[in-house]
């Protein structure tokens, strides 16, 4: 009776001495898997690449995969030690000391995985806030956002301009982005001083974010494609 784990055999009922050498293969090849995962995710870390981050969620579901099939065989192995009376043995004792080393491994190996899906997350929040802080320095750029900028802010009922928008639709936005209340006016701001219509641009903001959290969970449609070729 054999198993075979990436393209390694190994034989349940071999002699201790064969199937240690055996499972020293299977685990010189897993070493090897979790040495190249920590290198991407360290890499990741440092820069997110969305081809690094695939590569990486790749390699963590291979690891996974194989620490699974490693604790199926011990399993196993136990169990025919246990039916030729050999239970009472150190040989025994050594492979259910591995099978909990191994069952420790796969936990950690799927808190990795999520640790690295978790990074997607990340770069795409850090990306939103780079777009709200180009926006700040646009609005920065067109006029001091000071006290001229607070009256234009209440001045804009006077001069005929449409009001930006009702508090319950800034507390809504403000919520949404997780951002205060006047960074969502100060956007608004920007956007009418550019011409464009306060509805439209909160429209805008909620489709875009929509698109993202789409691109995140990797739900493919039309928006998510050009999220993605940005």
């Amino acid at each position: 009776m054999a198993e075979t784990i990436r393209g390694l055999t190994v034989e349940i009922s071999a002699d201790a001495s064969k199937f240690n050498k055996q499972m020293s293969a299977v685990r010189k090849d897993a070493k090897s898997s979790q040495t190249e995962l920590n290198a991407l995710q360290k890499s990741l870390q440092l820069e997110f690449d969305d081809k690094k981050f695939a590569q990486a969620q790749k390699v963590a579901q291979n690891a996974i995969d194989e620490t699974a099939e490693r604790v199926d065989l011990l399993k196993q192995r136990l169990a025919y030690l246990e039916e030729n009376n050999s239970a009472d043995t150190s040989h025994y004792r050594k492979i259910q000391s591995e099978l909990a080393q191994a069952e420790l491994e796969a936990q950690q190996l799927h808190d990795r995985l999520e640790s690295i899906n978790a990074m997607k997350f990340e770069n795409i929040a850090n990306n939103v806030n780079k777009v709200g802080n180009g926006l700040s320095n646009v609005g920065k750029a067109l006029t001091p956002i000071s006290a001229s900028a607070g009256a234009a802010l209440t001045g804009l009922g006077a001069m005929g301009i449409k009001a930006a928008a009702t508090g319950a639709e800034i507390d809504d936005l403000s919520l949404r982005f997780d951002v205060s209340a006047e960074k969502i006016q100060e956007w608004q701001y920007i956007a009418t001083q550019t011409g464009v219509d306060v509805e439209v641009f909160n429209k805008a903001l909620i489709k875009a974010r929509a698109s993202m959290l789409d691109l995140a969970t990797g739900t493919e449609n039309n928006s998510s494609k050009s999220m993605n070729s940005l």
